[in-house]
């Protein structure tokens, strides 16, 4: 009886034993199969998410890029667009050549004027259909004839339309510049020449190569509205067709959008804005394997880390599992030997706890779940802030705190589609500090920013809670009053413009401001408003500043 006992007790404890180390390896094996499982779907999605997030994260850099040289390209040539059309419309430019002795020098002076208002401007000139050019301090080449060169004959190929830009090189110093140009016409609509101002494209082109430390190829370049290339670092493509130099089949038609094309056999991503005021379009790109390059590393990167984190969660948990079942086994054998032997007390029966002993899982679970929801009203309540804060930087200027460009241009649309409905009367007032560069230049930019912020304060204090007050750009500030007339608006801006004079700036200087105003009427457009508004500005200025037309 004891010797079969005996045999009884080594089958057992053999088979016990095979059994434990069988089930430890196909835990074991069964967990690093499932590592490599993880392994190869949270590789391959977070593959696929990086390529896209990288891929878009590089568009979003290129399109934040691309709006800064917008606003810059626009913010340059803008009011160079609105003083070329100005000078068209002045009849001592008109007739200079006709009348030399009562109308060169004052259109000279216009000239002069002008360029002194407008720091970006290179010459401001006229050629005539005589072969006269009326320029200030330049002395052209011997046999220069203006009507033969670029800029007249773009004016005339444009006509009765402002030219697109065109790219040149001067005829004495060969210094690339960018003209606009437009016909001199009498009212009959006989031509009498063009009227032209050039700027220097070696600023502008720096600005638009300015790198970016994450994607060195970075750069931003300029077609006008037929495709031809007016801006770029690259003298040899100036001139020429974009869509010659690329393999691209989009036109560009779109108000902005996102390309890839190939350039020089290299692929490129990019991105571009179409500036309605100019006709022109912004393309801002960089090489794409400079992406790629990036989203290898970090995918490489990722996967490491996956790899490792799977391998490592992989034998922890198959540990873990193998204690939680292999321990009640053990207990169980203990037990049947003490079956086997006789030997079994009560006692023993109180390692079967061991099976129950993670019966706590379910109150961790409710703490988890509690700090989870505590966790995302934290986090919700910090998006929401920050929201907040973002559509804030979205429509307000960071220096005087007053709407931005973008966001009084949506108020205006607002007005301008009210007054068409409803027949609203509303009036818009631009207004310019006068001689504002010559305070930066005497007192330095912190004082200039120091008086905008006071000026934004003094102009909040006099408006209507239903007016609403932008800053237009640089020193340039516009009010919209909605309800009011042309004569309304023109009382309103004089009363401004006195109590800016009678105002003490922070700075030792006097501080005045040239004001336009005008008034929706039927058939108008915003942009025509705007036009107008800008031109009685510059009429202001040139009638000596300090003063308010209307």
């Amino acid at each position: 009886m004891d010797f079969g006992i005996s045999i009884l007790k080594k089958i057992y404890r053999r088979v016990k034993q095979k059994r434990t180390r069988s089930l430890k390896k196909s835990l074991f094996v069964s967990f690093l199969f499932l590592s490599l499982v993880m392994v190869l779907l949270f590789g391959s999605l977070m593959t696929s998410l990086l390529y896209y997030s990288g891929i878009n994260n590089a568009y979003a850099i290129i399109f934040n890029k691309n709006k800064a040289a917008s606003n810059y390209i626009e913010g340059y040539f803008k009011p160079l667009s609105t003083a070329v059309q100005l000078l068209a419309r002045q009849p001592e430019v008109i007739y200079a050549v006709e009348d030399p002795l009562s109308q060169k020098e004052k259109a000279l002076s216009l000239f002069e004027t002008l360029k002194n208002a407008l720091s970006n401007i290179n010459y401001i000139y006229s050629g005539y259909e005589d072969g006269t050019l009326l320029i200030n301090n330049y002395t052209p080449p011997k046999g220069y004839d203006p009507r033969k060169r670029p800029w007249y004959l773009a004016a005339l190929k444009t006509a009765p339309d402002i030219s697109d830009g065109i790219p040149y090189q001067e005829a004495v110093t060969s210094e690339w510049l960018v003209s606009l140009s437009k016909v001199l016409t009498d009212d009959t609509g006989n031509l009498h020449g063009v009227v032209t101002i050039d700027a220097s494209m070696d600023s502008v082109t720096k600005n638009l190569y300015e790198r970016d430390p994450a994607y060195p190829s970075t750069y931003s370049y300029v077609v006008d509205g037929e495709g031809t290339v007016i801006l770029h670092h690259r003298d040899d493509l100036l001139g020429t067709k974009f869509s010659k130099n690329v393999d691209i089949e989009d036109d560009l038609s779109s108000p902005a959008g996102r390309l890839s094309y190939t350039f020089e056999q290299t692929r490129k991503i990019a991105y571009y804005t179409k500036l309605e005021s100019l006709g022109w379009s912004v393309i801002t790109v960089f090489n794409k394997q400079e992406v790629l390059n990036l989203l290898i590393v970090r995918i490489l990167l990722s996967l490491a880390v996956v790899i490792a984190v799977s391998l490592l969660l992989g034998q922890i948990i198959s540990r873990t599992l193998s204690n939680k079942i292999i321990a009640p086994l053990r207990t169980l054998e203990q037990r049947v030997r003490a079956a086997i032997s006789g030997s079994f007390q009560t006692d023993d029966q109180t390692k079967l706890s061991l099976m129950s002993k993670y019966s706590e899982i379910d109150s961790i679970a409710n703490h988890i779940e509690q700090l989870t929801e505590q966790s995302l009203l934290q986090k919700n309540q910090e998006l929401e802030a920050k929201n907040e804060l973002l559509e804030k930087v979205s429509q307000t200027d960071y220096l005087t705190g007053l709407l931005n460009r973008r966001k009084i241009n949506e108020e205006m649309e607002k007005e301008y589609q009210r007054a068409i409905r409803y027949g609203c009367a509303f009036s818009i007032i631009i207004l310019d500090i006068d001689w504002f560069k010559s305070v930066n230049d005497a007192h330095g930019h912190n004082a200039g920013d120091q008086v905008l912020k006071e000026m934004s304060d003094i102009l909040s204090s006099m408006l209507r809670t239903t007016d609403s007050l932008a800053r237009w750009g640089g020193e340039e500030f516009l009010i919209l009053c909605p309800g009011i007339t042309l004569e309304a608006s023109a009382e309103v801006a004089q009363r401004i413009q006195a109590a800016i004079e009678e105002n003490s700036f922070s700075v030792p200087k006097k501080i005045t401001i040239s004001a336009g105003t005008c008034e929706y009427r039927s058939g108008h457009s915003l942009e025509g408003l705007l036009v107008e508004a800008d031109r009685k500005l510059y009429k202001a200025k040139s009638l000596g500043r300090n003063r308010v037309v209307f």
